[in-house]
C-alpha cells in the first residue's frame, strides 16, 4: 500500500485503463496539451497520441454526443467537464441517449461512457461553479451515479466504470488534494459500485454520507465520542446504485439515522436514503426524532467565504445528531 491523493488515483485510474484497453478514449478541452483543469492528464498525449486524447473545443453538447457515438461504436470513451454545470449543455447527450439506448434497443444497443464531472462547494468558486449533481443525474433511469471521496474508492470505482457497458456519471468530489492508502502499482484494484463502505463500527446511531457528508462526519467523530456517543459512519460511494441493505442494517442496529450531505435538503439525495430506510426498517426506528437530515441552505452558493454560510458544518452535525438521541 501507499499514500497517494485523490487528483493522483484518478490520475492512475485513466492511465492503467488506456495502457490496458486501447478502446478507451479520454476526451475534453484542455485533457491533451494542458494535461487538464488540474493536470491530471499531463503526458498522456505523448504516451498515448493524440488520437486517444482528444482536446475538444469550448463546446460541451458537442464532445458528450460525439463521446456517445464513440460509445455506441465499439469505444469506451472517457468524457471530461471541467465542472458539473459545463456538463449541463451535453445534457441531451447523456440522458436523452446514453441512459435510454439499452432499454430502447430491447439490449441490442449498449453505451460503455463514462462522463467525469467536478461539483459541489470548497473552492469559493460561487454559484456558477458550484452546483451539485445527485438530483440532477439520481432521477435519471438508465445511468449510474458515483460519488467516492478517498483516493482508494476513487481509483477502485473510476476502473470498474471504465469497464462499465453502460453508462456512468462519476461526480468528483472537489477535496482533490485530500490523502490516503491505494494498492500498489500493478494490482489490478477494482471497487464494486453498489457496496457502500461502513468507516466506523456503533451502537447508538447509523450516520450516512458521501464525500463532503463524510468529511464532516469523520470530523465530528471525536467530539461525538467525548459526548458518550458511539455512532455507525457510512460512506456510500455510489449514488446509484444505492446499498440499501448496507444501510437498513445498520439501522436495524441502532434504530436511529443521521443524513448529511452538502447538496441542499430541497430535491436532495439524502431523501432517497431516508425512504428507503423508512420502507425496509421503519419498525426498527426508535425515539421521539429517530431521523434527521442534515444538508445545505435553499440558496446558490456564493463567492468567497460566504460558502460557509450555506454549506452545513460540523456543528449542524452534532447539533441534530443531539436532537435524534434525546
Amino acid at each position: 500500500m501507499r499514500k497517494i491523493n485523490a487528483l493522483n488515483a484518478k490520475t492512475e485510474a485513466y492511465r492503467e485503463e488506456m495502457e490496458r484497453d486501447e478502446k478507451v478514449i479520454l476526451l475534453g478541452e484542455d485533457v491533451a496539451i494542458a494535461g487538464g483543469l488540474m493536470g491530471q492528464t499531463k503526458g498522456f498525449a505523448e504516451q498515448f497520441g493524440f488520437d486517444r486524447v482528444v482536446q475538444t473545443t469550448l463546446n460541451e453538447a458537442g464532445h458528450g454526443m460525439f463521446g456517445v457515438g464513440l460509445a455506441f461504436s465499439g469505444y469506451k470513451p472517457i468524457i471530461e467537464f471541467g465542472m458539473l454545470e459545463f456538463a449541463s449543455y451535453a445534457f441531451a447527450a447523456m440522458v436523452c441517449e446514453a441512459a435510454k439506448q439499452r432499454y430502447m434497443t430491447y439490449g441490442a444497443l449498449s453505451c460503455p461512457a463514462l462522463f467525469v464531472m467536478p461539483h459541489g462547494g470548497g473552492y469559493m468558486l460561487g454559484g456558477n461553479h458550484s452546483s451539485y449533481g445527485e438530483g440532477w443525474f439520481s432521477n435519471c433511469p438508465g445511468i449510474k451515479v458515483y460519488a467516492p471521496l478517498y483516493p482508494a474508492d476513487i481509483k477502485g470505482l473510476l476502473k470498474y466504470a471504465i469497464r462499465e457497458e453502460d453508462p456512468v456519471i462519476y461526480l468528483e468530489s472537489k477535496a482533490i488534494a485530500l490523502e490516503g492508502e491505494v494498492p500498489d502499482l500493478g494490482v489490478d484494484y477494482l471497487v464494486e459500485p453498489g457496496k457502500a463502505n461502513t468507516l466506523v463500527t456503533g451502537t447508538d446511531l447509523t450516520i450516512v454520507g458521501w464525500q463532503y457528508g463524510i468529511l464532516k462526519a469523520m470530523e465530528s467523530y471525536p467530539e461525538l465520542k467525548s459526548l458518550g456517543i458511539n455512532p455507525e459512519i457510512i460512506d456510500i460511494r455510489t449514488i446509484v446504485p444505492l446499498d440499501v441493505e448496507t444501510i437498513t442494517k445498520s439501522v436495524a442496529k441502532t434504530g436511529k439515522l443521521v443524513v448529511i450531505s452538502e447538496a441542499r435538503k430541497r430535491g436532495g439525495f439524502g431523501t432517497d436514503i431516508i425512504a428507503a430506510v423508512i420502507e425496509h426498517s421503519y419498525g426498527n426506528l426508535r425515539g421521539k426524532t429517530p431521523v434527521w437530515y442534515v444538508g445545505g441552505k435553499d440558496y446558490p452558493l456564493p463567492f468567497g467565504h460566504g460558502e460557509k454560510y450555506i454549506m452545513p458544518n460540523k456543528e449542524d452535525l452534532v447539533e441534530a445528531v443531539k436532537r435524534v438521541m434525546q
